[in-house]
């Protein structure tokens, strides 16, 4: 199962909630650090990241936000801020890879680390720019690499 961003809290839940069903985890990007759990820390962090994303992206990112519309993205905004990713980490019996783009804003070295710290069976890899730019071939290749 691989998880971006705000996923990684939909993959660590599942992965907490049902241990022996995933048989790997990749979590690209895993936000929100309890060290920066604040709104306009959070808000921050996604602006200075968004100026450094593809152009390619924004159009895209346009229409995910304009069909959600605000009263969604806010209140999924607040339940991630609400979601101690933290607490579920050390519960996920799966092998894990932490992938952390060098230079991401919104994950920190430190908080990439300390995911990795506190999974069970957790590894981090930390890669050149802010993501990936094709998840797929690279979440299997990290599946084979932790399965």
């Amino acid at each position: 199962m691989l998880g971006g961003s705000f996923g990684c809290q939909w993959a660590v839940e599942l992965a907490a909630r049902f241990p022996g069903r995933i048989g790997a985890l990749v979590l690209v990007g895993p936000t929100v650090d309890p060290h920066a759990r604040s709104a306009v820390r959070l808000a921050g962090q996604w602006l200075r990241n968004s100026v450094r994303e593809s152009p390619r992206m924004t159009p895209l990112n346009v229409a995910d936000y304009r069909d959600a519309g605000l009263r969604r993205v806010l209140a999924g905004f607040g339940a991630s801020m609400r979601d101690r990713i933290e607490d579920k980490l050390p519960h996920v019996d799966a092998p894990v890879l932490v992938v952390r783009g060098g230079q991401d804003r919104m994950v920190s070295q430190a908080w990439a680390e300390e995911v990795t710290r506190l999974l069970p069976r957790g590894r981090l890899s930390v890669m050149e720019g802010l993501a990936l730019p094709r998840p797929r071939p690279w979440a299997r290749r990290g599946c084979r690499r932790l399965c």
